[in-house]
């Protein structure tokens, strides 16, 4: 929820009020800031911590654990520039995230999203696909796989890959709250009723999206919101929780 990372917000930024050069914990606000949607700030934030990991990185030492952190601050830094719309900063953040670190699949989620954002659907699916080869237990590639495929038209396969998070092992609440909200969708998609058994298919629907509103608090919270008329655009409400 939005307060549990406020805190944390509050918490993180105490550490580097007491050690501003301490990177690790300038990572931690930057990404704390990403997850309470202040964007420009965590580029900011993540923008000090790559100038203060990139030396590391090149140098000798602790070399290899300076350039993982590195690859995940390109990555959140990737993940800001996305949600900001900003989708060739994104890519060229994921790319340098990915020099650092090849295998890091949070790379290539974070360049797959941008992708699919900026209209190249096809390319972000292979993304997803290199990503879930790398880490097959990589709970954000099948989830960004499965949002793909129901832009794409592909529910019944959107079905399929979302069905394999529904375990709900190694996965955040608020993915799986995002998986139940996509399966909803891929259900009660014209596609998914020709191509799926029928009978239950609605009821499965249903199922799925008050599942997503008990697991996924912000979603609950936003769809509150519409229901009282409180927010004028309830797509763009329901869009900043993606």
């Amino acid at each position: 929820a939005r307060e549990d990372y406020t805190q944390a917000l509050k918490a993180v930024a105490e550490a580097v009020r007491r050690d501003v050069a301490l990177p690790r914990a300038l990572v931690l606000l930057g990404s704390a800031r990403l997850r309470v949607a202040e964007y420009a700030g965590a580029l900011r934030v993540l923008g000090t911590a790559r100038d203060s990991l990139g030396p590391t990185a090149a140098a000798g030492g602790h070399r290899s654990f300076a350039r993982r952190q590195l690859a995940e601050t390109h990555v959140l830094m990737a993940q800001a520039h996305e949600r900001l719309r900003q989708y060739p900063q994104a890519l060229a953040q994921a790319q340098r995230a990915l020099e650092q670190e090849p295998s890091l699949a949070a790379a290539r989620v974070a360049r797959a999203m941008a992708l699919q954002q900026s209209g190249q659907a096809r390319e972000a699916e292979c993304e997803l696909w290199e990503a879930l080869q790398q880490d097959p237990q990589c709970a954000a590639a099948r989830l960004q796989l499965g949002y793909c495929q129901l832009c794409n038209g592909d529910a019944a396969q959107a079905v399929g890959t979302l069905e394999v998070l529904d375990s709900g092992l190694g996965i955040l609440r608020s993915q799986l709250g995002a998986a139940k909200a996509y399966m909803a969708l891929a259900l009660d998609s014209p596609a998914a009723l020709g191509a799926l058994p029928q009978p239950h298919v609605l009821r499965r629907a249903e199922d799925a999206i008050r599942e997503c509103l008990v697991l996924h608090q912000n979603l609950r919270h936003v769809w509150s919101e519409i229901e009282s008329g409180a927010v004028s655009n309830p797509v763009e409400a329901v869009q900043r929780l993606r």
